[in-house]
């Protein structure tokens, strides 16, 4: 029974504040049928058999490919292991995370979570998509939740949110505004440690409407504020190459390299640009670097450059590691006229 002071106390709180409780509860409930009905999108992948170990974030999202769709899986490329081949005879170097080519997924199916079998069909290079392309087994997809993937990109201040395991339990970020798109990735604001944020490579950004619009691939820590750090997500063009790609679609299967807002070549998804340089109206080399994560600025401070010769080598599987190639023993060289922005050479 309610109480004569509990009556009181209810009739003294203004209309206008009783409608703002009653909308914060609505918001609030909604926030958390979203996070749920989200939750039962996102895995995570660990090592074959091996699920005492740390887990790494992934997610589940569908496709039309030639009026049929389909679902697909998706984790960042870094966390395989990797074996880097360095040029100009430096030690190669060993990397990445645990989970190989096939590896146990912890997903969601009639509201249980289970583990099933998972495996990476197409892989790209950890220097530039970072995506690899995921199937699972015919009896599971069809009990699985797929994301949709937008049609369009986010526009700049647009709010994006970002769900997936930070250190093995569930993390929902809501409203970062997306700061930037380059070339690869799409860049917004990260709230948290590096604690918090471990694992979370391979979740979906999405849009308001729960679309995917990126799939986190890493993160910045922020020098103008200790407590943020800058997420980057690359793209959904990347996601559609492989895609093309696992379907042996090879017109459909490549991406454009654009440096300085001009594209300069296509580019298949197991491919990367592992040195490039620049010479000058004489043919005079007057910079070059090995890269080991493509950034689209690369021509900053470039004003006198006339050639940009680019070294694009290629990702494999060894059948233990992803071998990143960079020794340009067997590179694809690319020589490119910035000023009359044509292609001289392309050596394959």
């Amino acid at each position: 029974m309610v109480s004569y002071a509990q009556r009181i106390s209810f009739t003294q709180i203004a209309p206008a504040q009783i409608a703002r409780t009653m909308q914060r509860a609505t918001a609030q409930a909604t926030a958390q049928s979203t996070r749920l009905l989200l939750a039962k999108s996102v895995f995570r992948a660990y090592p074959q058999g091996q699920t005492n170990r740390p887990a790494v974030s992934g997610f589940i999202f569908k496709t039309t490919y030639q009026n049929q769709e389909e679902i697909f899986g998706v984790i960042a490329q870094h966390v395989m292991p990797l074996w880097i081949q360095y040029p100009n005879g430096q030690p190669c170097h060993r990397g990445g995370g645990r989970v190989t080519q096939s590896f146990t997924a912890r997903v969601v199916q009639n509201d249980q979570v289970v583990d099933i079998p998972a495996e990476i069909v197409q892989m790209s290079a950890p220097s530039m998509p970072d995506v690899a392309l995921v199937k699972f087994r015919s009896e599971d997809e069809k009990l699985l939740t797929p994301l949709t993937l937008a049609e369009l990109e986010p526009t700049l201040g647009e709010p994006l949110q970002v769900i997936g395991f930070g250190k093995d339990q569930l993390t929902f970020m809501t409203n970062s505004p997306l700061l930037k798109n380059s070339l690869i990735s799409l860049r917004f604001p990260m709230a948290g440690g590096p604690e918090e944020l471990a694992g979370l490579c391979g979740s979906p950004a999405l849009n308001i409407a729960g679309e995917v619009v990126g799939t986190v691939t890493g993160s910045m820590h922020r020098t103008t504020d200790p407590t943020y750090y800058t997420g980057y997500a690359t793209r959904n063009l990347y996601l559609n190459s492989l895609v093309a790609a696992y379907h042996r679609n090879i017109k459909k299967s490549t991406f454009p390299l654009i440096v300085g807002g001009e594209k300069i070549v296509d580019l298949y998804p197991d491919e990367f640009v592992s040195f490039v340089q620049f010479r000058d109206e004489n043919n005079r080399i007057i910079f070059g670097k090995y890269l080991h994560k493509f950034s689209d600025s690369i021509m900053k401070d470039l004003a006198e450059a006339r050639y940009m010769e680019l070294y694009i080598d290629r990702v494999s599987w060894s059948g233990h590691e992803l071998v990143v190639d960079g020794s340009l023993l067997h590179s694809r060289r690319v020589v490119y006229d910035l000023k009359e922005k044509k292609i001289l050479t392309d050596d394959i």
